[in-house]
């Protein structure tokens, strides 16, 4: 079992920095997750797996998304979609490092 209390408080320590300030870009927190997805990307050969069907007004709330943290669009969804499915699903589906 993870200790909550520890990661509770990283993302509260986040989410206050990232709000401080005019705009500032803000970079994904490293975590437990972050770190197993990333391995899971070194692993095997890389292909699409999803099309996300959306509309002009979404493509445009992605591309700023992007654009405001200095990234491309696909960093987005591995950032906000990826990371979140591998921190509540991710020990139930193993890898090979």
């Amino acid at each position: 079992m993870r200790d909550r209390t520890t990661k509770d408080q990283r993302l509260d320590d986040y989410i206050e920095g990232a709000q401080g300030g005019a705009k500032r870009r803000t970079r994904q927190m490293p975590t437990e997750a972050t770190e197993r997805l990333e391995g899971r990307f070194k692993t095997g050969r890389r292909y699409n797996i999803l099309n996300i069907m959306g509309n002009e007004s979404v493509k445009e709330l992605l591309d700023h998304a992007a654009q405001q943290e200095d990234c491309r669009p696909q960093d987005i969804v591995r950032r906000y979609l990826l990371v979140t499915l591998e921190d509540k699903y991710g020990d139930d589906v193993p890898y090979t490092a």
